[in-house]
């Protein structure tokens, strides 16, 4: 323990400056020519493996998790020999004798951390994978929603372990760049500012200024701004028609309205839109408007989606797909999503769907 903590300790500039990234590897029982795969970064390639012996040398402005895979031309449905580390500063050593699966992984501070962190996430998720399939091997009927029900509070539990583990790994681990990995992860797409914000600001400053930091920051500032009681960004997008829409000109015309991330081709959307119409009959007389921003890129597919849901409110896109500027604008990393706005442009809720929307709509709107 006093080991990993000194390691932990290393100065800032180890890590924080760009410079080499080595991965060497030693697989005793491979003999004569086989073939890798790897990716790194937005890097992917292949090389050549003489013995089993292999080197990979990386320009690199901070740790990357890596995946290496041995590439078996005879056998293509065989599962694949895989190994995950993460290329850090300094030299990885992969010791093995036949499968990269089960080699061993010498290497510094942030593959000991992120050892730590899996022996504990991995078997969690292990058993969650298990109790799901276990649900989907009863047909579906009563039975398969009785036995659903029964595992549930197991399913929720380990759930809850698994984000109380991370919440107190992050805190233990201030100095590691795996802390600062794992806050991203677990913000996931919609990032809760008054839950992450306090986490980032506990890890070292100079993993904050590394790129995933930094980049982690700027979702903290837009989320910051997305957060109930703060006013939302202004945009202007094009209509159907290709006029321009201004969302504080829709802000005005009702009480409560509610900006609506979708896509034609996105399904859980499709699924959700009778609910967000159901929602729109009942409350749009008494001021709910509805101002739906596409990530599609085809304006036929566009227009028939929404006559063919029925959705008779605003509707707008620049028809560019994940670079719609006004999802950048808000950080839109998944759909279906939504913000409530009041007629000021004041953030009431995210994420309502369901009969979630329907409730608060008839709070807000006794």
């Amino acid at each position: 323990m006093r080991l990993l903590f000194t390691l932990l300790l290393l100065p800032a500039f180890v890590f924080a400056q760009k410079g080499d990234y080595k991965v060497e590897g030693k697989m005793s029982n491979w003999k004569g020519t086989d073939s890798l795969a790897y990716s790194v970064d937005s890097k992917r390639d292949t090389i050549v493996v003489h013995d089993g012996k292999f080197s990979l040398r990386f320009k690199l402005e901070q740790p990357a998790l890596m995946y290496i895979r041995k590439l078996d031309f005879t056998n293509e449905k065989q599962t694949p020999d895989v190994i995950k580390i993460y290329a850090e500063k300094g030299t990885v050593r992969i010791t093995g004798t036949d499968s990269l699966k089960y080699a061993k992984i010498k290497g510094g501070p942030v593959n000991t951390v992120y050892e730590e962190r899996s022996n504990v996430i991995i078997p969690l998720n292990k058993h969650l994978m298990e109790v799901r399939a276990a649900i989907e091997k009863y047909p579906k009927g009563p039975q398969r929603d009785s036995f659903a029900k029964t595992v549930t509070g197991d399913f929720v539990a380990t759930q809850d372990s698994i984000a109380n583990y991370l919440l107190n790994f992050v805190k233990a681990h201030p100095h590691s760049f795996i802390a600062l990995q794992t806050i991203s992860d677990m913000a996931g797409p919609a990032v809760d500012y008054n839950k992450y914000h306090p986490l980032f600001e506990g890890i070292d400053e100079w993993l904050r200024k590394t790129p995933l930091g930094i980049t982690f920051g700027e979702r903290l500032t837009i989320a910051r701004n997305l957060a109930p009681g703060a006013k939302a960004p202004a945009f202007t997008s094009m209509d159907l028609k290709g006029d321009s829409l201004a969302l504080y000109t829709v802000l005005k015309q009702g009480k409560v309205t509610l900006v609506d991330f979708w896509a034609s081709w996105c399904g859980p959307c499709r699924a959700e839109n009778p609910n967000v119409v159901k929602a729109y009959q009942a409350y749009h007389e008494k001021g709910f408007n509805i101002l739906s921003v596409s990530l599609d890129s085809n304006h036929e597919k566009w227009e028939a989606a929404i006559e063919k849901d029925g959705m008779p409110w605003y509707h707008v896109s620049s028809l560019k797909g994940w670079e719609e500027p006004v999802a950048v604008l808000y950080d839109i990393h998944a759909v279906p999503d939504n913000l409530l706005l009041d007629s000021h442009g004041k953030v009431i809720a995210r994420g309502l769907r369901g009969a979630k929307l329907a409730e608060k709509l008839a709070e807000l709107l006794k």
